[in-house]
Protein backbone atom coordinates (compact mmCIF):
# COMPACT_ATOMS: atom_id res chain seq x y z
CA UNK A 1 0.00 0.00 0.00
CA UNK A 2 1.24 3.28 -0.77
CA UNK A 3 -0.53 6.25 1.34
CA UNK A 4 -3.98 6.80 3.10
CA UNK A 5 -5.36 9.90 2.11
CA UNK A 6 -8.01 11.66 4.05
CA UNK A 7 -10.25 14.04 2.68
CA UNK A 8 -13.40 15.43 4.44
CA UNK A 9 -14.08 19.37 5.79
CA UNK A 10 -14.35 18.05 9.40
CA UNK A 11 -10.75 16.77 9.66
CA UNK A 12 -8.34 18.65 11.54
CA UNK A 13 -5.19 18.30 13.98
CA UNK A 14 -7.35 18.24 17.05
CA UNK A 15 -10.08 15.45 16.42
CA UNK A 16 -10.84 12.33 14.82
CA UNK A 17 -7.65 13.39 11.90
CA UNK A 18 -5.17 12.53 15.09
CA UNK A 19 -6.79 9.40 15.61
CA UNK A 20 -7.04 8.28 12.13
CA UNK A 21 -3.42 9.16 11.57
CA UNK A 22 -2.24 7.00 14.78
CA UNK A 23 -4.14 4.79 13.25
CA UNK A 24 -1.96 4.58 9.75
CA UNK A 25 1.36 4.78 11.59
CA UNK A 26 0.70 1.71 13.65
CA UNK A 27 0.08 0.12 10.03
CA UNK A 28 3.39 2.11 8.79
CA UNK A 29 1.25 3.99 6.62
CA UNK A 30 1.29 7.74 6.08
CA UNK A 31 -1.63 9.75 6.48
CA UNK A 32 -2.13 12.74 3.81
CA UNK A 33 -5.05 15.24 4.99
CA UNK A 34 -7.22 17.16 2.77
CA UNK A 35 -10.15 19.30 3.63
CA UNK A 36 -10.51 22.55 4.74
CA UNK A 37 -10.97 22.27 8.12
CA UNK A 38 -7.22 20.69 8.06
CA UNK A 39 -5.75 23.79 5.95
CA UNK A 40 -5.62 21.89 3.16
CA UNK A 41 -8.43 22.53 1.01
CA UNK A 42 -8.94 21.18 -2.51
CA UNK A 43 -11.73 22.16 -5.09
CA UNK A 44 -11.49 18.86 -6.99
CA UNK A 45 -10.59 15.49 -4.65
CA UNK A 46 -11.66 13.19 -6.97
CA UNK A 47 -8.73 14.37 -8.82
CA UNK A 48 -6.18 13.02 -6.11
CA UNK A 49 -7.69 9.63 -5.55
CA UNK A 50 -5.69 8.05 -7.96
CA UNK A 51 -2.01 8.85 -5.84
CA UNK A 52 -3.49 7.06 -3.15
CA UNK A 53 -4.90 2.96 -2.20
CA UNK A 54 -6.79 4.07 0.65
CA UNK A 55 -9.01 6.90 1.62
CA UNK A 56 -11.45 7.69 4.78
CA UNK A 57 -14.41 9.39 3.69
CA UNK A 58 -18.31 8.79 3.85
CA UNK A 59 -20.89 9.99 1.54
CA UNK A 60 -20.03 11.34 -2.39
CA UNK A 61 -16.40 11.61 -1.46
CA UNK A 62 -16.07 7.86 -0.61
CA UNK A 63 -17.96 7.17 -3.46
CA UNK A 64 -15.69 9.09 -5.89
CA UNK A 65 -13.00 7.28 -4.04
CA UNK A 66 -14.76 3.85 -4.34
CA UNK A 67 -14.91 4.80 -8.23
CA UNK A 68 -11.40 5.53 -8.70
CA UNK A 69 -10.41 2.21 -7.68
CA UNK A 70 -9.49 2.78 -3.94
CA UNK A 71 -10.39 1.00 -0.67
CA UNK A 72 -12.49 3.24 0.87
CA UNK A 73 -12.74 2.96 5.32
CA UNK A 74 -15.85 4.83 5.93
CA UNK A 75 -14.95 7.50 8.51
CA UNK A 76 -15.72 11.03 9.55
CA UNK A 77 -16.29 13.34 13.04
CA UNK A 78 -19.83 11.69 13.65
CA UNK A 79 -17.76 8.14 14.13
CA UNK A 80 -16.23 5.53 12.05
CA UNK A 81 -17.87 2.29 9.84
CA UNK A 82 -16.08 -0.45 8.24
CA UNK A 83 -14.10 -0.91 5.09
CA UNK A 84 -16.47 -1.03 1.96
CA UNK A 85 -15.73 -4.57 0.87
CA UNK A 86 -17.76 -6.71 -1.69
CA UNK A 87 -19.05 -8.04 1.40
CA UNK A 88 -20.23 -5.28 3.12
CA UNK A 89 -21.04 -3.15 -0.13
CA UNK A 90 -25.03 -4.44 -0.32
CA UNK A 91 -25.65 -3.59 3.17
CA UNK A 92 -24.13 -0.03 3.00
CA UNK A 93 -24.95 1.25 -0.57
CA UNK A 94 -29.06 2.06 0.83
CA UNK A 95 -27.25 4.20 3.08
CA UNK A 96 -25.11 5.83 0.02
CA UNK A 97 -22.23 5.10 2.74
CA UNK A 98 -23.10 8.23 4.28
CA UNK A 99 -23.77 8.54 8.21
CA UNK A 100 -25.59 5.84 9.02
CA UNK A 101 -23.08 3.63 8.21
CA UNK A 102 -21.07 5.34 10.99
CA UNK A 103 -21.75 3.26 13.57
CA UNK A 104 -18.37 2.82 15.42
CA UNK A 105 -16.38 4.92 17.49
CA UNK A 106 -13.15 6.54 16.45
CA UNK A 107 -10.58 4.82 17.94
CA UNK A 108 -7.04 3.73 16.83
CA UNK A 109 -7.94 -0.16 16.97
CA UNK A 110 -11.38 0.53 15.34
CA UNK A 111 -9.78 2.02 12.23
CA UNK A 112 -6.43 -0.06 12.36
CA UNK A 113 -8.91 -3.21 12.24
CA UNK A 114 -10.70 -1.40 9.47
CA UNK A 115 -7.51 -0.80 7.96
CA UNK A 116 -6.18 -4.34 8.16
CA UNK A 117 -8.87 -5.22 5.81
CA UNK A 118 -7.34 -3.68 2.86
CA UNK A 119 -7.07 -5.71 -0.30
CA UNK A 120 -6.41 -4.65 -3.77
CA UNK A 121 -8.38 -6.86 -5.61
CA UNK A 122 -11.32 -6.46 -3.14
CA UNK A 123 -10.76 -2.76 -3.90
CA UNK A 124 -10.82 -3.63 -7.64
CA UNK A 125 -14.60 -5.81 -7.33
CA UNK A 126 -16.13 -2.75 -4.99
CA UNK A 127 -14.87 -0.13 -7.58
CA UNK A 128 -16.34 -2.24 -10.41
CA UNK A 129 -19.40 -2.75 -8.84
CA UNK A 130 -19.96 1.17 -7.46
CA UNK A 131 -19.37 1.73 -11.57
CA UNK A 132 -21.98 -0.41 -12.64
CA UNK A 133 -24.51 0.80 -9.86
CA UNK A 134 -24.21 5.22 -9.33
CA UNK A 135 -23.38 6.20 -12.85
CA UNK A 136 -24.93 9.46 -13.45
CA UNK A 137 -27.61 8.40 -16.54
CA UNK A 138 -28.79 5.89 -14.06
CA UNK A 139 -28.82 7.62 -11.12
CA UNK A 140 -30.85 10.25 -12.91
CA UNK A 141 -33.40 8.14 -14.66
CA UNK A 142 -34.12 6.58 -11.55
CA UNK A 143 -34.85 10.04 -9.52
CA UNK A 144 -37.04 11.14 -12.61
CA UNK A 145 -39.45 7.94 -12.61
CA UNK A 146 -39.18 8.50 -8.27
CA UNK A 147 -40.32 12.32 -8.87
CA UNK A 148 -42.98 11.15 -11.50
CA UNK A 149 -44.33 8.34 -9.24
CA UNK A 150 -44.61 10.77 -6.31
CA UNK A 151 -46.39 13.28 -8.22
CA UNK A 152 -48.70 10.67 -9.70
CA UNK A 153 -49.61 9.55 -6.49
CA UNK A 154 -49.80 13.03 -5.05
CA UNK A 155 -52.36 14.27 -7.92
CA UNK A 156 -54.45 11.00 -6.72
CA UNK A 157 -54.73 12.00 -3.11
CA UNK A 158 -56.85 14.65 -1.76
CA UNK A 159 -54.10 17.48 0.47
CA UNK A 160 -54.29 16.92 4.13
CA UNK A 161 -52.12 19.36 5.80
CA UNK A 162 -52.72 17.70 8.89
CA UNK A 163 -51.26 14.17 8.30
CA UNK A 164 -48.29 16.14 6.30
CA UNK A 165 -47.25 18.22 9.75
CA UNK A 166 -47.51 14.71 11.22
CA UNK A 167 -45.58 13.03 9.04
CA UNK A 168 -43.18 16.23 8.82
CA UNK A 169 -42.54 16.16 12.52
CA UNK A 170 -42.59 11.86 12.50
CA UNK A 171 -39.34 12.43 10.06
CA UNK A 172 -37.97 14.95 11.59
CA UNK A 173 -37.61 13.03 15.50
CA UNK A 174 -36.67 10.09 13.63
CA UNK A 175 -33.65 12.43 12.29
CA UNK A 176 -33.25 13.83 15.40
CA UNK A 177 -32.39 10.65 17.10
CA UNK A 178 -30.07 9.84 14.41
CA UNK A 179 -28.16 13.10 14.80
CA UNK A 180 -28.51 12.50 18.69
CA UNK A 181 -27.21 8.93 18.23
CA UNK A 182 -23.91 10.05 16.23
CA UNK A 183 -23.31 12.87 18.55
CA UNK A 184 -23.69 15.40 15.77
CA UNK A 185 -25.08 18.64 16.66
CA UNK A 186 -27.18 20.34 13.56
CA UNK A 187 -26.10 23.71 12.40
CA UNK A 188 -27.08 26.84 13.70
CA UNK A 189 -29.37 29.28 11.88
CA UNK A 190 -27.18 32.58 11.09
CA UNK A 191 -28.72 35.93 11.26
Amino acid sequence: MRNTAKHVDHAAADNYAATVRDACLSRGISLDVHGSTCGNPTSHPEDLFHNYDLVFAKGRTAIEAMAVGCAVVLCDLAGCGSMVTAATFDSLRPLNFGLQSLRLVNTVDTIAAAIDRYSPTDAARVRDRIRQEARLTDTVTTLVHLYEAVMHEQALRPADPSAELLATGAYLQTLDCILKGQNIKPATARA
